[in-house]
């Protein structure tokens, strides 16, 4: 059953509080009542708001617990009297019906109305917890601050040692290179950016105008030479850069600088 119902903290100092049969009765009563204005149907009988159908049997069952790793349940003789001990307290009220007892919790329209509980909150209590929520908002904002947070819209990854991508961009590569062609890449722009302290403002824009079509054209020119052209995962023979980063491709070397391509139909083709 999903939901949820209203419960007044003064539960902690009723008496009920203190049997622990009653109390467990009566909210298993209590949470399961009808909460609709429009009432449920079961079967030909009309259940109200606060009203619950079940028999003893079922109580049983609901209301059984753990004691030294065992299962156990109250007898039914043990939950008729908390049922009737509850009537005496006008808690709520029974009827025997055909497909069990129908309990009616005496006062529910008052328990689930937020005027009973507003009325005994005062404005000062209300206020400070105003002011306690805008701390902790404050005090999130201090710790994103603290913990060095980059967010564009998204948070970034950093990959290798240098190179921040989000992780849509990451699955946007993925998709249109595949998996080592996206390490390829992410490689490449690692490496550039390790060895000659280069920064950008967006390092996938970098990839899309220029690193893209340079692990494009390292593609080609390993395929024409007939020579291994290993995943950044194998780590293979590669170029050992200054940064100390070591180069997925096996059988050639980058060069000390890759040129950057700027033209505006490469940015066209890659995004």
């Amino acid at each position: 059953m999903g939901g949820a119902f209203l419960t007044s903290r003064e539960i902690f100092s009723n008496p009920i509080w203190t049997n622990v049969v009653e109390f467990r009765l009566f909210f298993l009563i209590y949470g399961n009542a009808v909460f609709s204005e429009e009432g449920v149907r079961v079967g030909d009988i009309l259940l109200q708001r606060g009203q619950w159908l079940r028999s003893i049997r079922n109580l049983q069952k609901d209301l059984e617990y753990m004691e030294n790793r065992a299962v156990k349940s109250y007898s039914t003789a043990t939950i008729k009297r908390a049922i009737d001990s509850l009537v005496k307290q006008n808690r709520i009220k029974i009827e025997t019906v055909e497909l069990g007892t129908l309990f009616t919790v005496v006062n529910y329209a008052v328990y689930q109305g937020f005027e009973r509980y507003e009325s005994v909150i005062p404005k000062q209590q209300r206020n400070s917890d105003e002011t306690a929520t805008k701390q902790r908002r404050n005090n999130n904002k201090n710790v994103n601050k603290d913990m060095n947070v980059i967010k564009d819209k998204e948070e970034k990854i950093r990959l290798f040692d240098s190179v921040l991508l989000t992780q849509k961009q990451i699955d946007t590569l993925i998709k249109k290179y595949g998996q080592e062609g996206y390490e390829r890449i992410v490689w490449l722009l690692n490496d550039y950016k390790t060895r000659t302290g280069k920064k950008y403002d967006s390092d996938y824009q970098a990839i899309n105008r220029w690193v893209a079509k340079r692990y494009l054209e390292d593609l080609q020119k390993a395929a024409k030479g007939g020579k291994p052209f290993a995943g950044a995962r194998q780590n293979a023979g590669g170029h050992q850069s200054k940064g100390g980063t070591t180069s997925p491709f096996d059988g050639f070397k980058a060069t000390s600088k890759p040129a950057e391509y700027t033209s505006q139909g490469t940015i066209d083709d890659l995004l």
